[in-house]
């Protein structure tokens, strides 16, 4: 009955995310070529490209948002420790320097994966829709 719960909150979950997703899809295809060009340069320089390329701290970030911020859901939702979730954390805060944590942080992290997602598609990057998807593939 509990799963049953759970696998219910992350299907509407996934759901209530896929509006902010395409909003930020959306808002990244208004940005011209030379404003992409300049976000892809400023990700590589800022360290953003790093995490965006790891599965696994793309994952984290990914499901600690859609878990509004909440470190001991994400960590639920992952089936990790707490202070596994704090440590992917911090590292994707030493990487980029945006600490997820904060509100505007999130935002300005979404933000710049959805440009850079659109700058990079063709090279293979998954969007996080996708990722969204894969993560809650297991749940139905």
């Amino acid at each position: 009955m509990d799963s049953e719960k759970r696998k219910e909150h992350n299907f509407s979950a996934a759901g209530d995310h896929s509006g902010i997703s395409l909003a930020l899809k959306e808002a990244a295809a208004c940005i011209s070529e030379k404003q992409v060009e300049k976000v892809a340069a400023f990700c590589d320089v800022k360290g953003l490209k790093k995490v965006f390329c790891d599965a696994e701290l793309m994952r984290t970030a990914e499901c600690f948002i859609s878990c509004s911020l909440n470190i001991s859901a994400a960590a639920r939702e992952l089936y990790m420790h707490r202070n596994t979730m704090m440590y992917r954390l911090d590292k994707i805060k030493r990487s980029t320097g945006l600490d997820i944590r904060s509100f505007a942080d999130a935002v300005a992290f979404r933000l710049l994966y959805a440009v850079y997602a659109r700058g990079h598609n063709q090279g293979g990057l998954h969007t996080a829709d996708s990722r969204s998807a894969n993560l809650h593939a297991g749940d139905k």
